[in-house]
């Protein structure tokens, strides 16, 4: 016979205690008559119908060796479960590892990618966000942040997974077509402000000083940054800094922000536009994704024209908050 509920074992003890006969309380529940009265003897006993807690299986740890799991975890937080067994001296499961693990809650997480900060990037980035934090919504709306990223036609990052049963491995439809040589990858440069954005500029051949000045800053940036009276904001790439590019904005009466801290795409709000507007490429049908250079091109400028100039206004309106997140961190990294 199936074990009775244990709200259904509260009401059998109501209706006994009720004045019910343990025959007629069995013929209510259909029940056995034996299962009414052990429920009320239990009940005599512990005041409890409840079932007791059971010890269980036996822990194949102690808890000196989940603390010492815990302990190597939190020291290579890059090992795997077989490792920080190995290395706790514990024997037990890979299994046994992860759930000892997740008890304290430490899951296997894909690691953020973050580029490496040197002690003396962190106290240049620190010095920064000190000197700027400060800055109101409309003294960041004056800056035109600009930047360069590259958009490939095809992007195999390893997280792409194909559902299929067993033997359509090499199914055509199931199959990840290897990148051939010809499909290569596209270079843009484009600038944002809280009221405008520049153009999405296409870099052709290598983004030297002198390809920098007469394609991108003298034709998109300088007119802009006269009209708006803006300053201007480049990392620290070799055309930016180059004596060429710093006599160009001379020149051309250009104020821009200097210096910049290195390895620090967190501050520049158009690193956020660079992988919205990766995504959208991504995003879109098989039938109209790009397959080659020029309908990427293509299609990165119809993309980026569609973006509404409020997100962009979000991006740069976000530059206190990237300041007071890089401060709090020591200088170290942020999760924009």
């Amino acid at each position: 016979m199936p074990r009775v509920p244990e709200d259904v074992r509260y009401r059998i003890l109501g209706h006994v205690q009720a004045g019910s006969t343990e025959a007629e309380v069995a013929r209510t529940f259909n029940v056995h008559r034996h299962t009414v009265a052990n429920i009320l003897r239990k009940f005599n006993i512990t005041q409890s119908v409840a079932d007791r807690p059971r010890s269980g299986r036996p822990k194949v740890t102690t808890a000196a060796q989940d603390r010492r799991l815990v302990l190597v975890a939190v020291r290579e937080r890059h090992s795997t479960a077989r490792a920080i067994g190995a290395q706790a001296h514990v024997q037990c499961s890979d299994r046994t590892v992860r759930r000892r693990l997740k008890a304290t809650g430490l899951t296997p997480r894909k690691p953020a990618k973050k580029p490496e900060l040197l002690p003396r990037h962190q106290q240049n980035r620190l010095q920064w966000v000190r000197q700027h934090v400060r800055l109101n919504r409309g003294q960041w709306g004056q800056i035109l942040f600009t930047d360069e990223s590259r958009f490939h036609v095809q992007r195999h990052d390893g997280r792409q997974m194909v559902y299929r049963r067993a033997g359509e491995r090499y199914a055509q439809c199931c199959v990840q077509q290897a990148a051939q040589y010809g499909h290569g990858s596209v270079m843009a440069w484009a600038g944002i402000t809280a009221t405008q954005r520049t153009d999405l500029v296409i870099v052709r051949g290598n983004l030297n000083a002198q390809n920098y000045i007469n394609n991108i800053l003298t034709p998109h940036a300088f007119p802009l940054i006269q009209q708006q009276n803006l300053t201007l904001q480049q990392d620290n790439a070799p055309a930016h800094r180059a004596r060429v590019t710093q006599v160009a904005l001379a020149n051309n009466n250009i104020a821009f922000v200097n210096p910049w801290p290195a390895i620090s795409p967190d501050l520049n709000p158009i690193e956020h536009a660079w992988d919205v507007l990766d995504r959208m490429i991504r995003a879109l049908p098989p039938q109209q994704r790009p397959t080659n250079v020029r309908q990427l091109e293509a299609a990165l400028i119809r993309a980026w024209r569609s973006i509404p100039q409020a997100f962009f206004q979000r991006l740069v309106r976000s530059m206190r908050h990237r300041c007071i997140a890089v401060r709090a961190a020591g200088g170290g990294h942020t999760r924009y």
